[in-house]
């Protein structure tokens, strides 16, 4: 029997690979001969780096930088070097992971730290660079990073404007540094959603709220986000208010595909199409997938449900392993040949790894 075990994060409790290897585990405690094959899923967000690393770790180097975080301070993040590849991961620069509750500033909260590290791939012999987006801090449309790679951020007097989505309103002029960074790049944006910049979809009334903006300060930083895609406008003539994904990483897109020619893909098309996922999929007898919580947006462009697509269509049975099951999850256990199972309710009192490994288990003890 061939597994293909293929989790995202566990939000808050287990990465990627420390998913799999759980769920190998409880495949191996009902299955002790099976081979399980582990593929390590992102989409984007939390584990972007960490999963192309398992994947290239026969040709990747693994490097540090100082970058500054999303109030300023100045911490180290990760990023890769593959060949001619940089893949940095937004979230280790301005990720909410990095503030307590209490520093939580969605006002004052920047992108430099992106900037920071676009800075220090901006060199040979890097000539694509990968940037996974997600599980950002900010609202700042990508201001943040643009300050930080030499760009000015100008107020109706020529003075520059505050740090972060606060200062947008008072944004009239972005002043491009001679020369341009990032020449001759290929810089690819992975994201894992496609709200516009804009509107009752966009980034401040749709993602502000989940890193602590008030209702006014979500109204605020619309109205930042409303006089950035007017800017973009008529310097680049880049739509960027209702641009699919341009909400991506409170607007980090916007700016990116304005100034940079940037490309927004699909994440987890991304990482699919470079690690042999349909001949591994072909070759596998069940599918293993899951993530933290499994509801309605799971079917929304999240890598796990487009795995769940993607096998179903092959006719492949599934087994989506959740942390727990939020509003919706009924939506992916109706499909045909998915079961789900729920690791809360399995092993509520055992820690998140020993909990995936019981629920994989139980669940696969339950299929026999």
């Amino acid at each position: 029997m061939r597994v293909l075990i293929a989790p995202t994060a566990y939000k808050g409790t287990l990465t990627p690979l420390q998913a799999c290897r759980a769920i190998a585990a409880g495949v191996l405690k009902v299955y002790p001969h099976a081979t399980v094959d582990l593929c390590p899923i992102a989409d984007g967000g939390t584990g972007w780096l960490e999963v192309w690393a398992f994947h290239y770790s026969d040709t990747a180097q693994r490097l540090r930088t100082p970058v500054r975080d999303p109030l300023g301070r100045v911490i180290e993040a990760e990023y890769l070097i593959a060949s001619t590849v940089a893949i940095i991961e937004s979230a280790s620069a301005c990720g909410l992971h990095l503030l307590k509750p209490d520093e939580r500033h969605p006002l004052k909260a920047s992108t430099e730290g992106v900037g920071d590290l676009l800075k220090a791939v901006d060199r040979p012999p890097i000539e694509s660079v990968w940037l996974g987006l997600g599980g950002t801090a900010t609202t700042d449309g990508g201001t943040g990073a643009l300050r930080a790679l030499g760009f000015q951020l100008l107020s109706a007097d020529g003075a520059p404007i505050p740090v972060g989505g606060q200062g947008l309103l008072k944004l009239e002029r972005i002043v491009p540094p001679d020369p341009m960074p990032l020449q001759e790049k290929q810089l690819i944006l992975c994201a894992d959603v496609r709200n516009p910049l804009c509107g009752e979809q966009g980034t401040a009334r749709v993602f502000a709220p989940q890193k602590g903006a008030t209702p006014d300060q979500v109204d605020l930083l619309e109205r930042g986000m409303e006089q950035l895609a007017s800017v973009l406008r008529r310097q680049t003539g880049v739509e960027a208010a209702t641009l699919p994904g341009a909400g991506a990483a409170g607007g980090l897109p916007a700016t990116f595909i304005a100034f940079f020619n940037a490309t927004l893909v699909s994440g987890i098309d991304w990482l699919l199409e470079r690690v042999n996922w349909q001949q591994r999929l072909e070759q596998a007898h069940l599918l293993i997938t899951g993530e933290g919580q499994v509801d309605a947006q799971t079917l929304m462009g999240k890598g796990v449900g487009e795995l769940v697509r993607q096998a179903v269509a092959s006719q492949k049975p599934v087994l989506v392993v959740a942390g727990r099951f939020g509003d919706g999850w009924e939506q992916v256990a109706a499909l045909p040949g998915v079961k789900l199972i729920a690791a809360r309710m399995v092993a509520p009192d055992a820690a998140p790894a020993d909990a995936l490994t019981l629920a994989s288990a139980q669940a696969l003890r339950d299929r026999r």
